[in-house]
Formats: C-alpha cells, sequence, structure tokens
C-alpha cells in the first residue's frame, strides 16, 4: 500500500510539473526582430505536408532572438490549417504565442430533395 501511494504521489508530481512546463511562458522585455526575408520554400518532403515559415525564438542561453528555420510538417488531421505562432506584445514585455493547429471545418450537411407531390 506505501509503494502504491508513493508511486502514485510521483506520477501526480510529473503530471504536474509536465503541464506547468507547457503553460509556462517567457516575457522577453527586448521587441523581436522583423521576420527574415522569407525565401521560397525547398521542394515539399511528402503529399499532404504543409510548409511552416521560420520565425524569431528567444534564446535564454544566448540572451537574444535565434531564427527557427521553416520546415515542412505533416497536418495533424487531414483538413487542419496552420495558425502560425507570433509575438504578443504585452504590459511585461513580448510573450510567445504558440502556433497550432486549427480543427477541419465540417462540411454543411447535404440537404435532401423531396419529390414534389
Amino acid at each position: 500500500m506505501k509503494k502504491t501511494v508513493i508511486l502514485f504521489s510521483m506520477v501526480v508530481f510529473f503530471f504536474l510539473m509536465g503541464n506547468f512546463a507547457a503553460t509556462s511562458q517567457i516575457v522577453v522585455k527586448v521587441i523581436p526582430p522583423k521576420p527574415k526575408v522569407i525565401v521560397p520554400h525547398p521542394a515539399k518532403a511528402n503529399p499532404g505536408h504543409i510548409w511552416i515559415d521560420g520565425h524569431w525564438k528567444w534564446s535564454k542561453k544566448e540572451n537574444k532572438y535565434v531564427w527557427v528555420k521553416g520546415h515542412w510538417v505533416k497536418p495533424d488531421r487531414p483538413g487542419s490549417t496552420w495558425v502560425p505562432g507570433h509575438w504578443v506584445d504585452t504590459p511585461k514585455g513580448y510573450k510567445w504565442v504558440l502556433g497550432h493547429w486549427n480543427a477541419p471545418k465540417a462540411l454543411p450537411p447535404k440537404h435532401k430533395r423531396h419529390p414534389k407531390k
């Protein structure tokens, strides 16, 4: 029983720490540089992949913005669209809003035509 309680406590601890790390955001006081000139991207890696443009990322290690190159990626679900990440100016500094996939839009239901009587 004691081992089960300890194991459960460890699982909860790591779960909470993972959620904290995922939701914590860096606030940067320095304005992000303008995006680099976007060059034509390389040939599509595989059918169904989409291109995600590069962006500036804050490097704590280097204490400056570093460029993250664009890349091809496969959508999480067919029909999903990519919403690019971007920097937001807040009273405390600049915050990075992660890019994410928007779910595919549902098609409107097909209306059945009833035969005229």
